[in-house]
């Protein structure tokens, strides 16, 4: 219950009433959206939410789960084999 003077709900919310909270609404729609899209690496459709692609690919190519993390296995390979060579020359190990 409000109690005696206390602002409405809409006031209170400031920016969220009328076309604002529809507009809110249209983008938690299009968030929510499935879409399919084609991995860069192997080539294979995948289902993704449209809201998702905005966030973490924005002007990126796309790379599903696997080949992402097939790729961050690579990458670290390759450091520990550059920390290695930079310890033998360093004369730390023989």
């Amino acid at each position: 219950m409000r109690t005696y003077n206390e602002q409405s709900l809409g006031e209170a919310v400031k920016g969220l009433t009328g076309n604002s909270r529809e507009e809110r609404e249209q983008f938690k729609k299009v968030g929510r959206e499935l879409i399919k899209i084609q991995c860069a690496a192997c080539k294979k459709e995948k289902t993704v939410r449209h809201g998702v692609l905005l966030k973490y690919y924005k002007g990126k190519d796309y790379t599903c789960y696997g080949c992402g993390m097939e790729k961050r296995a690579q990458d670290k390979k390759e450091m520990n084999q550059a920390l290695i060579n930079l310890a033998r020359s360093k004369g730390l190990i023989k």
